[in-house]
């Protein structure tokens, strides 16, 4: 018999691809509004290369996030439209010639029920055609059963009535509606009024001073927790004569590697109040000798710095015990207390909730593991708004928009929650005082 024909020659590989380098901006847009991933310490031509090994990469952006440009992340990109914005000392763009993947075909492209690809279309018998799937119905609302719908229109059985207007909505006279950011409920209040009243652990300390050192991110930079915990220091008759000094160690932008290892990020730094200074978290603790130390950091570890992926919060544990061992070791006599990452998105379904848990559950964790009091603030917020988020918005309850206090009800809640950690921290620890 004749002998079997040769295997085909396989297919010689096609040329590779050239990445071209569009452009490097600082603080202006870059090529591709969304990512496929991030990958860690690269160059341009790694980057390059990471984006032509991933059949989905046509772009990528290389953003130095420091302006010695030590630490780099690379950015993949599966579209080029400049909708971002470079939020760093700088940032690279560029291209690789492969041609975008288009866009699935809309629904109504496929003209019989085979056809229609399930699941992303539902074919719709009674009208014979493929559409896109309706909206899953909302999720039933914390309005003592009522759906933001019911809460806000007034259908079903709470029907717009004053009798039938949800408990955490508000009646305005003629409506059920939601209520404004200063008609929601005050959390609760104990811890501040313990902290300032005739039991306070602060009298027995008599005329000895004092010194508190908040240290966090923005939401501590900001200065509005601290402010009512001052006030309420100042305005009680039985704190006003105490030698009290609340120090603002708030890095704007900072993570918990910032403050571990660092002391700045690149949108702020320790002393917030003074010029830069490239301070260090050990050298503040070493200057200011503070007595109680609070840290209350991590907010920015979950919204933008994910370069471990799924081990990004067993990393922030490990930033925390570092945190730890520094205060211990500069100033072993001080109280601690740490206060978990809270939320970003105030919606009672919204779904970083369940992302933020492994964080707050490290923060839990470490306090376990060195029996330094820890402050929970994901559940008080989780919480909160459960029972007071009747139309499930973004923020406007205890965040300005999702994740900072500027309401009355926000700034409250974190005053009461420091509280608590300073006498907790008082009462775990026989604090002596650093100051003097």
């Amino acid at each position: 018999p004749p002998p079997p024909p040769p295997p085909p020659s396989p297919s010689p590989p096609g040329p590779p691809l050239q990445c071209r380098t569009l452009m490097a901006k600082t603080g202006g847009p870059v090529i591709g509004d969304t990512s496929i991933t991030g990958i860690v310490g690269s160059t341009v031509d790694a980057c390059c290369s990471a984006c032509d090994a991933n059949p989905q990469c046509i772009a990528f952006t290389l953003s130095y996030q420091d302006s010695a440009g030590s630490s780099k992340m690379c950015w993949l990109k599966d579209n080029t439209r400049n909708g971002t914005t470079c939020n760093h000392p700088s940032c690279v763009s560029g291209t690789n010639g492969r041609a975008p993947v288009p866009p699935p075909p809309p629904c109504s492209a496929f003209g019989n029920q085979t056809a229609c690809p399930t699941p992303r279309c539902t074919w719709v018998s009674k009208d014979g055609r493929c559409e896109p799937p309706p909206p899953p119905p909302p999720p039933p609302g914390p309005c003592n059963g009522a759906s933001a719908a019911e809460c806000g229109v007034g259908s079903g059985p709470y029907n717009g009535t004053r009798v039938f207007c949800a408990a955490a909505c508000v009646w305005n006279g003629s409506a059920c509606t939601a209520r404004s950011p200063s008609g929601y409920a005050m959390p609760d209040n104990s811890p501040l009024a313990a902290l300032v009243g005739s039991g306070s652990p602060l009298l027995r300390r008599g005329s000895k001073p004092l010194t508190i050192s908040f240290y966090g991110d923005s939401i501590t930079w900001l200065g509005l927790y601290e402010g009512v915990i001052a006030s309420a220091l100042k305005s009680s008759p039985f704190t006003n004569h105490l030698n009290v000094t609340l120090i603002n160690q708030g890095i704007n932008g900072g993570t918990a590697r910032d403050l571990a290892e660092r002391g700045y990020s690149p949108w702020g730094h320790l002393d917030p109040s003074k010029p830069q200074s490239n301070i260090t978290f050990a050298q503040t603790l070493a200057r200011d000798r503070p007595d109680i130390v609070a840290v209350q950091i991590g907010i920015n570890d979950f919204m933008h710095v994910d370069p471990f992926a799924s081990n990004a919060s067993e990393y922030y544990n490990v930033l925390l015990h570092e945190i730890v061992e520094v205060v211990r070791q500069v100033l072993p006599g001080s109280a601690l207390y740490l206060a978990s990452i809270s939320v970003d998105g105030e919606e009672v379904n919204n779904s970083n909730h369940k992302l933020i848990a492994p964080y707050a559950q490290a923060a839990l964790a470490v306090g376990q593991a060195t029996g330094v009091p820890v402050v929970d603030l994901w559940t008080r917020y989780i919480e909160y708004e459960t029972a007071n988020n009747c139309l499930n918005v973004h923020g406007g309850l205890l965040t300005g928009a999702g994740v900072h206090p500027y309401t009355p009800q926000g700034k409250a809640m974190l005053a009461n929650a420091h509280a608590e950690g300073i006498l907790r921290a008082l009462n775990a620890s026989s604090v002596t005082p650093n100051s003097v």
